[in-house]
């Protein structure tokens, strides 16, 4: 009988996607109304979690936090609040131009932020599925990835190069983590509180999730069949809310421009610099995460080091409308929309995209999965064999 093929749907659209290119999306959503009265976004739009993934379980588990929250609807919006900041970071990564190897490095440098972004969405994910320790699991690597963005950032901008970064792509290794949080963060008494505070969040997700844990701990303490939901687990955003908010004081110390909004297209047209400023809708995000006292402190701290780039900023005359459209440059439109606000979100999602697909180094070659190799991965012989070879390596 002849081969039929695969049945499965699923796949066979892997089968049919294998070998083409990779697609990489993104969007930009802008309020319709007054900015002050934009409203956070909702968490799936703040991941970019397409609605349609969502199984079952995770929309009812949405459904039901929806009325959870009803009773704590401030703390909601505040964790909303920190996801549409930590979205809008994207914008203000700037790429200096340090010495380098190659010219993609301006752009590889912020796979950490993006990487991060994917393990944030999968932790939200899994929780929204019952999947409690999963999504703990996930919470570290994402705090680490967010101190390893802001390490490789502060010491590039010190070395004036790229240097360390090209080493990672290279051999693949990190620094120990006690180099990547002193030097994540400057050596300053503003900046210890904070440094603490990523120390402790990281001890403690690693005791809950990667450590022997007490069985009170364990999320099946709470469930009355395995991998279902919870009464305590559909509040899990507490502890998510909590981490990116950490991860966010990191950022706002190196990236202190988000404190100082400025109407891009307005001053630059659709040629703005790459980052470095902030818009209105990215500084009005990073406002309302933050306590108004904690907000003028993190804006007070770095003052003196972007009033330079302000004062840059401010001097330069005001685009009329003519001159905005004039400087309009995309291949797939020849003329920029009538609307300049909806023009802005169209050239800033493409331009997201465009990084976020950047930013992902290519493989030089696919893992070897065939018979021969899997065969030796999974006998004793084999795993002898490797030993041996990494004996011989070391020794050479």
């Amino acid at each position: 009988m002849a081969d039929q093929g695969p049945t499965s749907e699923l796949l066979r659209k892997l089968i049919a996607e294998f070998g083409t290119p990779r697609c990489f999306t993104s969007s930009y959503q802008f309020a319709k109304g007054p900015l002050e009265e934009a409203p956070p976004f909702e968490p799936l739009d703040a991941l970019e979690i397409n609605h349609d993934v969502l199984s079952d379980k995770a929309l009812a588990a949405l459904e039901a936090i929806e009325e959870v929250v009803k009773d704590s609807p401030a703390e909601w919006m505040d964790f909303r609040w920190k996801l549409s900041a930590f979205l809008h970071l994207q914008d203000i990564l700037d790429a200096p131009l340090y010495e380098a190897k190659e010219l993609k490095i301006f752009f590889e440098q912020y796979y950490f932020y993006y990487e991060s972004r994917t393990l944030l969405a999968e932790s939200f994910l899994a929780v929204l599925n019952g999947l409690y320790t999963a999504s703990d699991a996930l919470l570290r690597p994402f705090l680490e990835f967010s101190l390893l963005q802001n390490y490789y950032y502060r010491v590039s901008r010190d070395s004036r190069d790229y240097a360390a970064f090209e080493k990672f792509l290279g051999d693949k290794q990190v620094p120990s983590w006690n180099t990547v949080m002193k030097k994540a963060l400057p050596k300053d008494d503003f900046c210890r509180p904070i440094r603490f505070r990523m120390s402790s969040h990281l001890a403690a997700l690693s005791q809950s999730v990667l450590h022997v844990y007490h069985p009170e701990d364990s999320p099946q303490q709470y469930r009355r069949q395995p991998h279902g939901h919870s009464i305590e687990g559909l509040f899990f955003w507490h502890k998510i809310s909590l981490i990116v908010d950490a991860a966010l004081w990191v950022y706002y110390v190196n990236f202190p421009m988000v404190f100082y909004p400025t109407d891009v297209l307005r001053k630059f047209g659709f040629n703005g610099p790459v980052g470095v400023v902030a818009d209105p809708q990215t500084a009005h995000f990073v406002r309302k995460s933050l306590s108004e006292t904690d907000y003028e402190a993190f804006k007070s701290y770095n003052a003196a080091e972007c009033a330079p780039t302000v004062q840059w900023v401010q001097s330069r005359p005001d685009l009329s409308d003519d001159a905005i459209r004039s400087s309009w440059s995309h291949p797939e439109e020849d003329h920029c929309p009538p609307d300049l606000q909806h023009a802005f979100g169209l050239h800033t999602a493409r331009f997201r995209a465009l990084r976020l697909a950047m930013a992902f180094h290519a493989a030089e070659r696919l893992q070897d999965v065939s018979d021969e190799f899997l065969g030796r991965v999974s006998t004793l012989a084999g795993w002898k064999e490797f030993a041996r070879w990494e004996r011989h390596r070391g020794s050479g």
